[in-house]
């Protein structure tokens, strides 16, 4: 494995020149900074201020149900998170989604006790044809990338069906998009794996309106699941939120 990741890596330098800097440079130029493990709620994942979260969650998240037990993340989606991701995505850039994944690993360790620490991964699945087209599978990067630093098993159960993407649908109808996912019966030992996991880690780049990650928490329960902890690179932060943290936000001066 450590052979055909080297040769991927051989091949983004060859294909996609100055595109793509090596590591070293890259995180010299625009340093990613782990999130303090005091600016999310560790239920939500998002964004909060002093004194916000209670024991039942943020004002984001408190009093409504949700299939996944705590979440991790490196920092909120925007500037240079934002910026790593997209060229992931769109010049394929394995050896950043493999670095980036064990920058979230090394934020795991740092949020979470050693009994909620995932020993199982699963990535958010995406479909055949998409992850053909693009070239990449960005979401299994970052979990390897995690399991490097966690010493966990990368497993995929699951399938997505093929279907338009999440960017551009409004938060209600992430929500209502359900039966994206489904288990792959054909799979044992990953159901298996899953089902006797002490944690598992759904791992994905963005949570936007979370409507993803419980979709694939919940089936993860269906299955057996005891504990689930979504990992992802960044959080998009609440527009309804920040205005009400920052009433001023978006209102035109003088």
């Amino acid at each position: 494995m450590g052979a055909v990741r080297g040769g991927l890596g051989a091949i983004e330098e060859c294909w996609l020149g100055w595109e793509l800097p090596p590591l070293d440079v890259a995180f010299r130029e625009m340093p990613i900074r782990l999130d303090d493990v005091s600016a999310w709620c560790p239920r939500c994942g998002g964004s909060i201020g002093n004194g916000e979260v209670t024991e039942l969650g943020c004002g984001g998240c408190r009093g409504s149900s949700s299939a996944i037990d705590a979440s991790v993340r490196i920092g909120e989606y925007g500037a240079d998170l934002a910026t790593r991701i997209l060229q992931i995505k769109h010049f394929r850039w394995h050896s950043m989604a493999l670095a980036l994944g064990r920058c979230l690993g090394q934020q795991v360790k740092l949020a979470l006790t050693q009994e909620w620490i995932p020993d199982v991964l699963v990535a958010v699945p995406m479909p055949w044809l998409r992850r053909w087209h693009r070239g990449i599978d960005h979401a299994d990067e970052i979990a390897r990338g995690v399991a490097d630093v966690l010493s966990a098993t990368v497993r995929q159960p699951l399938r997505q069906r093929m279907g338009g993407t999440q960017v551009g649908r409004s938060p209600t109808e992430r929500r209502r998009a359900t039966g994206r996912f489904a288990m792959r019966p054909q799979l044992p030992r990953s159901l298996k794996a899953i089902r006797a996991a002490r944690s598992v880690g759904i791992v994905d780049d963005v949570r936007t309106t979370g409507a993803t990650l419980e979709h694939v928490a919940k089936v993860l329960r269906q299955a057996g699941v005891r504990r689930i902890v979504a990992l992802t690179i960044a959080v998009a932060p609440d527009p309804d939120r920040r205005a009400m943290r920052h009433p001023g936000m978006g209102t035109a001066s003088g």
